[in-house]
C-alpha cells in the first residue's frame, strides 16, 4: 500500500472509531441515530464496522443526528490519527 493509501486508511479507521464513540456518548442506538439523521441504521453500522466509508453527505447527516458539527468529528479523527502515528 502506498503512503497516501495508508494515511487514508488510518484516518478512516480513526473516523469510524470517533463516530461510534460519539453515538455511544450520546446514548443513541443505531435505530435512534438513523431516525435522527435520515441515514439507514445498517449504513451507520457498516460505517462503524469499517465496511463502508461515508460520503461527505452521509457524514454530515450522521453528525446532525448526533447534534455535532461534522467538522468536529473530522478534527477528532485527525487528532486520533496523528496521535497514533507515534506508536
Amino acid at each position: 500500500m502506498s503512503r497516501p493509501q495508508e494515511a487514508s486508511a488510518a484516518l478512516c479507521e480513526a473516523l469510524r472509531e470517533i463516530l461510534r464513540e460519539a453515538r455511544i456518548e450520546a446514548d443513541l442506538s443505531l435505530n435512534e441515530l438513523g431516525k435522527r439523521s435520515g441515514v439507514d441504521r445498517n449504513a451507520i453500522s457498516f460505517v462503524e464496522q469499517g465496511r463502508r466509508i461515508p460520503s461527505v453527505e452521509t457524514l454530515a447527516k450522521i453528525a446532525f443526528g448526533l447534534g455535532l458539527p461534522a467538522s468536529l468529528l473530522w478534527q477528532r479523527a485527525e487528532r486520533r490519527d496523528l496521535g497514533n502515528k507515534g506508536k
